[in-house]
Order: structure tokens, then C-alpha cells, then sequence
């Protein structure tokens, strides 16, 4: 390979103009052009940063007469792509003292934008074709005024139907302190690779503190080289990956670099993307790493993310705020933040934001300083592999964000949610319960923080619900936590709510959603009219039902308990019959399937009567059966009573133990007119 004869001779003026790259800087803040090629200029430190239109990159810092690459533009992005017997590697056409491979045809105009701004940093976009590969490069630098680094994102799209295999290089010949030699760093931080000016150019006896370094973002992937400039650009001509090697103790005149091997699949894109850094005082930038508490979550179900920030320099550094960026469907959990603070960021769209100070130690020997935050998500509950961003502020000096890193896997979760709705029909005025059932339908795998929430019809009122479920009314939510549902189990839970007594002829519908996963499901009511005032339902304790007319009122008792007050309050019919009524019948169901005598219910039927009209009042008796499940009848005397214009309260108990399924009682309660003998109607 052969390299042109090297000079030492550096312009000593502000005014540049090397390979067609003019552009002038002094005195200038902005955006500056110079025929096809584009740099930005501002206050500094770096005070301008330029890119030919296919793809040098030359830089200024304001504590040095010359620029940072040798001839200022020996500096270059390259790609070595795959063809099939070796590979072919193309770049600037023009590189001083370097490879100079060509190949790249510019596309179109590059596009220069922005404000200089953290919020809104300057951006200068640059476009070229791959020769005929079908490769086409898209690179964007960006720069924050105030900050000694700019960041490189290089998208290389493949335009054709097959896979392409390349070798993406990013490299510079370097020429710090205004000298062209100088020693090497790696690993500070890890991946990065740096040139270091010597102490004293005119006699140099080791490493000074000025470094120019290539940080990748982040580091996985990437491998670096720092070694002669003749070496580092025949790297780069042979298509392999640089070694991850460092003649960091050696004074030579050297450059340094970042490789990547790519796969750029049909018609897709790759990105990757890197910081470089020019410090006079050797200011290394803070890293940032992020790890996920787990690598895979259920769909809906919680994970949680711990971010490090490194601090490589011999000073404690402050960081003005932190911020994550979420992947989509992914939210914050309140209250969850702990480490670097306890109080919850500041939110908009998927930024989470926590502002500072946070100060993050200085270096120790060889161990960086650290500061950590940790908080928990809730994943989106759409399946797939979902990648998290992290960063922070810290002034002017420079914090690397992650990119894409802590991949959290979200799989769909095994549940299944079911309701069942009882009565059905219902009648207006009266209970019904919904029984919500989410089963775990994974034969190995347990799910874990398992809840499910509710949603009652609409124009009915919430009567009661499982132990320990939590309601909403203004929501008309009951939310239940169901903890860890166990390979192939279930678990249950009821919420009871009456319906409105307007509500007869219509449909009402509850509805249910289980977390993690999103399953869901839901119940359709119908209501008919009351007949007469007769009504049915589930009765918990304390409850009431209201039974005339001739049509009997059927309670459901729960499986296992304490017991169920159920009061039945006579109201005579519209019509009354003369002689002798026998008034309706209750019927007390336990659920089907009832029968365990560790838990026997102890049913209390309290007889009340309402004010008789004047009609009736030549009814003066009231007597009470009890017909057991064996057909013996019997009067409950408490509750046989004369004179029931206005009587007391009666109460009879029956304590029921181990019961058949479907097993039932009956009360009959019968009206005597005095005269007349006994008759049923």
C-alpha cells in the first residue's frame, strides 16, 4: 500500500481551504458552507466540525491553532463490503497520507439543521451511494454547543433483495496539541479508544492529558484500534475487523478507530453510532449503562430497569438530570424509583425525566466511579423484544446514552379469563352476581402478581364483592389481586350488585380484564320486569329480599361461610283473594355442588309484614312452614302469628350442614281469614 510522503507544515490561520473543504471560522456562530461540502461553527470548544460530501470529517477545538486530524481532513468513514470472494472497501476519495479508496457518490444536498441546544442540537446530514453495491450511507453528526464531543449516527441501508455482509470503519489520523505523534488509550470507557498528546511535544517522556476519542454507543459490537496512521489505514483496506489492540505506551505517529461487522438484511438498515471527544485536560465523557432486572417479561406483567452512570476522571462530576426513554406500551410505576433519588420523574409521551443534582464519584485507581437509579415498569402486552434508551445531562461535559441496549423479551402470558353471570335472567330490582375465573392455562410455569379488575354494568350499584377486592365507584371498577396462579390452577372472585327496578326488558353487560397479559372477558345480562314484587338473588349477610304476588323468590346461599340473613317481607297482592291465601313460597339453593360440612351456614329467615290495607284487614293470622328436604312439614311457631295488621318481627334458624348438590329448603308462609277454613290458592 502506498501512502503518501507525510509533512508536518500546519496552517497557522483561521481561514481553511484543504481538498475543496473552505469554510471560514472566524468570528462566525452557525451553520457554514462551502460549495458541496458543509461544516458547523460556534463558540466552541469544538469550534467547527465539518464533513465533505463524501464523508471526511475535519475538526477545530478552540485551544488549538491546527485541526485535530491530520491536513484536517484525514478522517474518514469507510465501508469494506462483502463480495463473496473477499471484500471491496470504499470511502473519501480523498484522504491526506491515507487510503483514499473512493466509491462514495454523494446523494443529493446534505442538510444542515438546528440550534446548538441539548433540546435541539446542531445536525448536519450527509448521504452518498455504495458504488453500485446497492449500499447507500446515511451519516448524521450532531453537537451541543459547550460540549467537547459530537456524536456520529451511520445508517447503512441495504436497497437490494439479498443480505449484504460489510465492515463499517471510523477513523482519524491524529494530530493533537498541534503535533502529529502522540501515545494510546482503550477501554476508558469500555470500548472506547483513544489518541493521547504527549506531555511535552518538544520532548515528550510520556502520556499528557489531551486525549481525541472514539466512544462507541454503545460498546457491544464494536471493536477498536490505536496504532501507527499507515496501520490504521491498512486495517481498513483489508475488510477485517480491527483488533481491539492499543500501542498505547508507544510514542508514534499514530490514529485510532471503531469497527463494526454488519449484516445488513434485504432491504433493511443497520445503525450504528459513536461519540468522539477532544479534551485538553483529558476529561473522559460519563457512560451510561442499562440492565433490565429481567431479560423477558409476561405481556402487561412488571419488570424493572437499574441505570449506571461511570465516571472515568479523577473528579466527582454532577449530572444536572437523567432521562430513559421507554419502549412503546411500557409505563412507569409510581413510587418505584429508588437509588440516586426516591422521587418520581417527570413524564411526557415515553421520556421519563429526573432533574438533579446527582454527583457521581471520582475515579479510584482503576475503578470508576458510580451512581445507579433503579425503577420497575409495567411491559407492554403486545409480545416481542422491546430495547430501552437511557442518558443524562452533566453541563459541558459530554454523557454517552446507551442507544438501544436491555432488551426485555415480552412473551404472551398463559391466562385465561371467564365470567359467569347468576341469576340469568335477572329481575329488575334484584341481585346479581358475577363470578370472574382466570386460569393459568401453562401446564409448567406458575404466573406471578396476578390481578383482575372488573367493570359492573352500567346503571347498577355495587352490593359487595370478595374479601380483599378493592372498589371504585366512580369507575364502577372492582379490583381484585389474585397473587400466583400455579401451573394449570384457577382462583375466583364475585362481585354482587343489584340491578336498577326500571331495568326490566333490557341487557346489561360486566366485563373483566386480567394482568399481566391483557386477557379479557365479559357477560351479557338479561333483565326481565318484576312480576308483581316478587324478586331474586343472591342474598349476603344482612341482605333482603321482598317477595308478593304468588310467585316465589329463589335465594342463593354462598358455598361455605358464616351464615346468610336473609329477611322476607310480606306485601300482600294487588288483588286480594277472599277466604284463605297462601302467600309465596322462598326457596333456599345452596350453589350447585354445595356440600362440605366444616363450613355448615346458619340461615336466619327473619317474617316481617307490611301496614294491610283496609281491605284486608279481616286477616289477622299469619302461620309459617318449614318443608324440610325429606317432605315433613312443620309450623315455625315464632313466626305463626295473629292479629298482623301490625305485628313484630319474627326469626327462625336453620342450621344446614352437609347437603347434596342442588339441595333445597322451603318456607310457606299462609294467610287465615277468620271463618274460613283452609285453602290454597
Amino acid at each position: 500500500m502506498f501512502y503518501l510522503a507525510r509533512s508536518r507544515a500546519r496552517r497557522l490561520c483561521w481561514t481553511i481551504a484543504c481538498a475543496g473543504f473552505a469554510l471560514t471560522l472566524l468570528g462566525v456562530v452557525g451553520i457554514e458552507s462551502a460549495g458541496a461540502d458543509q461544516s458547523v461553527t460556534s463558540a466552541g470548544p469544538l469550534t467547527q466540525i465539518g464533513i465533505t460530501s463524501d464523508l471526511n470529517c475535519s475538526v477545530n477545538h478552540s485551544s488549538d491553532e491546527s485541526g485535530e486530524f491530520y491536513l484536517d481532513t484525514a478522517c474518514a468513514t469507510e465501508i469494506a463490503v462483502d463480495n463473496g470472494d473477499g471484500f471491496n472497501v470504499y470511502g473519501p476519495a480523498s484522504i491526506p497520507s491515507g487510503n483514499s479508496p473512493g466509491g462514495f457518490t454523494p446523494v443529493g444536498s446534505q442538510v444542515l439543521s438546528g440550534a446548538g441546544t441539548s433540546a435541539n442540537p446542531y445536525k448536519l446530514v450527509s448521504v452518498v451511494n455504495v458504488s453500485t453495491t446497492g449500499l447507500q450511507i446515511t451519516e448524521t453528526d450532531s453537537y451541543v454547543v459547550g460540549q467537547e464531543s459530537y456524536r456520529t449516527d451511520v445508517k447503512v441501508t441495504n436497497t437490494t433483495g439479498s443480505a449484504i455482509g460489510a465492515k463499517l470503519y471510523r477513523g482519524g489520523d491524529c494530530y493533537l496539541q498541534d503535533s502529529d505523534a502522540g501515545y494510546g488509550s482503550a477501554g476508558s470507557p469500555p470500548g472506547a479508544v483513544a489518541c493521547v498528546a504527549p506531555n511535552d511535544p518538544e520532548n515528550p517522556t510520556g502520556p499528557g492529558d489531551r486525549i481525541e476519542q472514539w466512544l462507541p454507543l454503545p460498546a457491544a459490537g464494536s471493536h477498536y484500534y490505536e496504532s501507527t496512521y499507515t496501520n490504521l489505514w491498512a486495517r481498513m483496506s483489508s475488510g477485517t475487523d480491527f483488533p481491539d489492540t492499543c500501542d498505547c505506551a508507544t510514542f508514534e505517529d499514530n490514529g485510532a478507530g471503531l469497527s463494526w461487522a454488519l449484516n445488513i438484511p434485504a432491504h433493511g438498515n443497520i445503525t450504528k453510532s459513536h461519540l468522539t471527544t477532544f479534551s485538553p485536560l483529558g476529561d473522559f465523557p460519563l457512560s451510561t449503562a442499562k440492565t433490565a432486572d429481567n431479560n423477558s417479561a409476561a405481556a402487561g406483567g412488571q419488570d424493572g430497569y437499574t441505570i449506571t452512570f461511570s465516571n472515568q476522571n479523577s473528579s466527582s462530576e454532577t449530572l444536572s438530570s437523567i432521562t430513559d426513554t421507554l419502549p412503546s406500551g411500557f409505563s412507569y410505576v409510581a413510587g418505584s424509583t429508588t437509588g440516586a433519588t426516591t422521587a418520581n420523574p417527570s413524564i411526557s409521551g415515553s421520556t421519563l425525566t429526573w432533574n438533579g443534582p446527582f454527583s457521581v464519584p471520582a475515579a479510584s485507581e482503576s475503578s470508576p466511579g458510580t451512581r445507579s437509579l433503579h425503577f420497575l415498569v409495567r411491559v407492554s402486552s403486545t409480545p416481542g423484544t422491546y430495547y430501552n434508551n437511557a442518558g443524562g445531562n452533566a453541563g459541558a461535559l459530554t454523557v454517552a446514552p446507551t442507544g438501544n441496549t436491555a432488551p426485555v423479551t415480552v412473551s404472551s402470558v398463559p391466562l385465561t379469563t371467564s365470567i359467569v353471570d347468576t341469576p340469568d335472567p335477572a329481575t329488575a330490582g334484584g341481585n346479581v352476581r358475577y363470578t370472574v375465573k382466570v386460569t393459568n392455562t401453562d401446564g409448567e410455569a406458575s404466573v406471578p402478581n396476578v390481578s383482575v379488575t372488573d367493570t359492573y354494568p352500567a346503571g347498577t350499584t355495587f352490593v359487595s364483592s370478595t374479601l380483599g377486592c378493592t372498589h371504585t365507584s366512580a369507575t364502577r371498577k372492582v379490583t381484585c389481586s389474585l397473587g400466583t396462579i400455579f401451573a394449570g390452577a384457577s382462583k375466583s372472585v364475585f362481585v354482587d350488585v343489584k340491578t336498577s327496578s326500571a331495568s326490566g326488558g333490557t341487557n346489561i353487560t360486566d366485563s373483566a380484564t386480567t394482568s399481566p397479559g391483557g386477557s379479557t372477558a365479559s357477560a351479557t345480562t338479561h333483565v326481565n320486569a318484576p312480576n308483581g314484587t316478587s324478586a331474586s338473588g343472591h342474598v349476603e349477610p344482612g341482605g333482603s329480599i321482598t317477595t308478593g304476588g304468588t310467585n316465589p323468590a329463589t335465594l342463593t346461599l354462598p358455598p361455605s361461610g358464616p351464615g346468610a340473613d336473609v329477611v322476607m317481607t310480606l306485601v300482600s297482592p294487588a288483588s286480594f283473594c277472599a277466604g284463605t291465601c297462601m302467600g309465596p313460597a322462598t326457596f333456599i339453593n345452596p350453589i350447585p355442588g354445595y356440600n362440605n360440612p366444616n363450613q355448615p351456614i346458619d340461615l336466619k329467615l327473619t317474617l316481617s309484614h307490611s301496614t294491610l290495607a283496609a281491605a284486608q284487614s279481616d286477616l289477622n293470622t299469619a302461620v309459617v312452614y318449614h318443608r324440610a328436604d325429606n317432605g315433613v312439614v312443620t309450623i315455625v311457631p315464632n313466626c305463626s302469628q295473629s292479629g298482623i295488621a301490625n305485628p313484630a318481627p319474627c326469626v327462625t334458624r336453620r342450621f344446614i350442614t352437609q347437603r347434596p348438590p342442588n339441595w333445597q329448603t322451603t318456607f310457606e308462609v299462609l294467610f287465615l281469614s277468620p271463618g274460613s277454613g283452609w285453602a290454597r290458592r
